[in-house]
């Protein structure tokens, strides 16, 4: 099967005082103003359509924890670490029931012995 992100069309911006137009992958956009991780908090990765929570940042690394994610229909959860400048890439998860139901299956995922530390 195809991955549906690898579809994604690139994007043109143009600079409407210049005229110049940048092509950017979809993927590599950034996703609003000085967005950065904070750990305790739930973050979006709106081109792949994941969840993670913030564990840490130390020393420019994030370390994460993808909460929500559906491969084939199958819950996948992992943790991971990352250069904490890809924050720009992830936006903040501001919805309450969508933090609810995050925080649920990070409580189960800790109880499961998940390693997961908040």
């Amino acid at each position: 099967m195809i991955d549906p992100l690898l579809l994604v069309p690139d994007v043109n911006v143009q600079n409407v005082n210049t005229g110049e137009v940048k092509t950017f992958k979809y993927r590599d956009l950034a996703l609003g103003i000085d967005n950065s991780f904070h750990p305790g908090k739930f973050y979006e990765a709106p081109a792949l359509g994941y969840l993670y929570f913030c564990e840490r940042v130390k020393d420019g690394i994030a370390e994460l924890c993808m909460v929500e994610s559906f491969q084939h229909g199958q819950l996948v959860q992992a943790r991971l670490r990352m250069k904490a400048k890809y924050g720009k890439l992830y936006i903040p998860v501001t919805d309450k029931g969508t933090i609810e139901r995050l925080q649920r299956r990070l409580d189960r995922l800790k109880a499961n012995g998940s390693g997961v530390q908040v």
